[in-house]
């Protein structure tokens, strides 16, 4: 059943890249590639400016896009934006909205069968009460809001349990592993209206959607190399329970738990800032003026990556 959407809604629209449907080649992930200019922002704002569409048919009034994919990158064509969807760059705005839409989401770490499976940067998991959550669970507790729905990977509507049990999902992309992957739908076209109309559905059902809770008190424990996990100790109340994992006790998701979180992140990208090093990717022309030896550094990184086993380090 519909029911009325509120007036003046403001959505967060939270984007990542790996999740886009029409996204088949890694190479169209990352700057350090041709790919990445050439069809990976293309087909990313592209699916991004459906799905904003898809929520202002369905009664939002402004669309605030997460661009939640990479370090910062220029990944989408901001200047393609329709009228009342703007890129959201005030991390507070976060907490001021009234709802949450994922699009271009992927599997958590350790998911055979899910395009560049992973939970926030390579070789890194996370867990809430000892149970494996997903970048799509990260994102509502931490914009505290309802979750109207989630697009991306097949792979990981599997994985929506817990606060997220019965979050409309839509498949758009089957992956049979973790650099092989297929679209659902015949075209981008065809892509981009499923996209566009479910994001309509889902806003016209809003009033059915509930924000992700927590419990009063929980443990956050985050898994990553040991060497880099020695980087993260004793900050933000990190403490060691084993080589490879890390655990905070939490009260709140935004105060505890992601301050954690991002301290373990730093501490795990560790050996991919060494790779990208003081490589210039903030465009095209700038990544074809690099050194080919600084270059084949970082894209062999990506290569080895994505073609790994990207499981956590066990306990």
């Amino acid at each position: 059943d519909s029911c009325s959407v509120e007036s003046f809604m403001k959505i967060l629209l939270w984007t990542d890249m790996e999740g886009i449907s029409q996204i088949t080649d890694h190479r169209e992930c990352w700057p350090a590639y041709p790919q990445y200019w050439q069809t990976g922002r293309r087909k990313y704002t592209s699916e991004v400016i459906a799905a904003a569409l898809g929520l202002l048919e369905g009664g939002a009034t402004e669309v605030f896009v997460v661009n939640g994919h990479g370090l910062g990158w220029p990944n989408l064509l901001r200047e393609e934006f329709p009228n009342r969807v703007r890129l959201s760059e005030d991390r507070e705005r976060e907490t001021r909205m009234d709802a949450l839409f994922q699009l271009g989401f992927h599997a958590r770490c350790g998911t055979p069968d899910g395009f560049i499976s992973h939970t926030f940067v390579p070789y890194f998991r996370v867990s809430v009460n000892d149970a494996l959550i997903t970048e799509s669970h990260a994102a509502g507790w931490r914009v505290g809001v309802p979750v109207l729905g989630v697009v991306g990977d097949e792979a990981l509507g599997k994985q929506l349990d817990g606060a997220l049990s019965g979050t409309p999902f839509l498949e758009v992309k089957r992956s049979t592993s973790r650099t092989e992957t297929k679209p659902l739908h015949a075209s981008p076209g065809a892509s981009a209206d499923a996209i566009h109309v479910f994001a309509s559905q889902c806003i016209r059902e809003s009033c059915q959607r509930k924000a992700p809770g927590l419990p009063s008190m929980f443990t956050v424990a985050v898994s990553l190399e040991p060497d880099l996990a020695d980087l993260a100790v004793g900050k933000s109340g990190l403490t060691r329970r084993s080589p490879a994992v890390l655990t905070r006790q939490a009260r709140d998701w935004r105060q505890d738990a992601d301050p954690a979180i991002q301290e373990a992140m730093g501490a795990a990208l560790t050996p991919l800032l060494k790779a990208i090093g003081d490589l210039d990717l903030s465009s095209e022309e700038a990544m074809r003026r690099q050194t080919p030896a600084a270059l084949e550094r970082l894209r062999r990184y990506f290569v080895e990556w994505a073609a790994g086993n990207s499981a956590a380090w066990e306990d």
